[in-house]
């Protein structure tokens, strides 16, 4: 079952709504990318997410306002998806209102987890990533 929030930027794991249901280095990775996002927004104080504890699958809805700002072109929506313990897999959408775990959602191929899990290797790893899936869309 996957429940929608309004995340704020993440100090520490009693923020966060979510942590409980991926392991350490996953809540590290998400972490660094959503906060990324956020400082890199103009101005907004939060995102929207919807986390599916399931599935493993945090859902971002319109990171495309961080990534425009920075001069990328990005989908409406993307999921981040934990497939193992070192592989990840982005999903995207072309429409604000595709939910996670969406059939409308296109899978990305799997990427490795990046070797050091610092806040701007993990939020430019899902930059590149993302933008490497819309690529390979066109």
């Amino acid at each position: 079952m996957s429940e929608f929030i309004h995340q704020e930027l993440i100090l520490d794991k009693s923020n966060t709504k979510w942590h409980e249901y991926f392991s350490d280095k996953e809540y590290l990775y998400l972490k660094h990318a959503l906060n990324g996002i956020l400082n890199n927004n103009g101005g907004f104080e939060s995102i929207g997410i919807e986390f599916d504890k399931d599935s493993r699958t945090l859902h971002i809805y319109e990171p495309f306002v961080c990534l425009n700002y920075l001069g990328y072109l990005s989908p409406s929506v993307v999921s981040i998806k934990f497939v193992d313990n070192n592989k990840i897999q982005f999903l995207s959408g072309d429409d604000n209102g595709i939910g996670i775990n969406s059939p409308r959602l296109s899978p990305s191929r799997l990427y490795d987890f990046p070797n050091n899990l610092t806040s701007n290797i993990c939020f430019w790893h899902f930059v590149d990533a993302i933008g490497q899936a819309s690529a390979d869309e066109e």
